[in-house]
């Protein structure tokens, strides 16, 4: 019976120790920078169609239209980067990691905004609310 217990404990540190394999990342999944990149600009786009402002004037749209300029600019889809999502997912540490990044990345764009002395220390995308209500008008 001691025989048996002493294996049995052999065998549950022997499996502790082993290292986890790392992943391999699949060609069609985007890379971690560009990822960080694309995480770090949803959040301020999904920052923009939270604000009060552009849900009352009805300019969600137009922030859709951004996140598709968004990609357009990183050339790939919505399902490429749905995909790449999903498989960042998979593993926590992996997702952790990019937002870190994506953390660390929106930090220091605030701490330039900071540094120039805008106005505001507001996180702008590539679209400001005022570009938004001009195309508003015109469309």
């Amino acid at each position: 019976m001691r025989i048996l217990g002493f294996a049995l404990i052999l065998v549950v540190l022997g499996c502790s120790n082993t290292k986890e394999p790392t992943r391999e990342r699949p060609s069609y999944v985007i890379s971690e920078d560009s990822m960080a990149i694309l995480i770090a600009e949803h959040y301020v786009l999904n920052t923009i169609s939270q604000d009060r402002e552009v849900r009352k004037k009805r300019l969600t749209d137009f922030v859709k239209i951004d996140q598709k300029q968004l990609y357009d600019s990183f050339n790939i889809t919505q399902a490429k980067f749905d995909t790449s999502m999903q498989y960042y997912l998979e593993d926590y540490r992996d997702m952790i990691k990019l937002h870190q990044t994506a953390m660390e990345l929106l930090s220091a764009r605030m701490a330039e905004l900071k540094a120039t002395g805008a106005d505001s220390a507001r996180i702008e995308p590539k679209i400001s609310l005022e570009k938004l209500e001009a195309r508003n008008k015109e469309g």
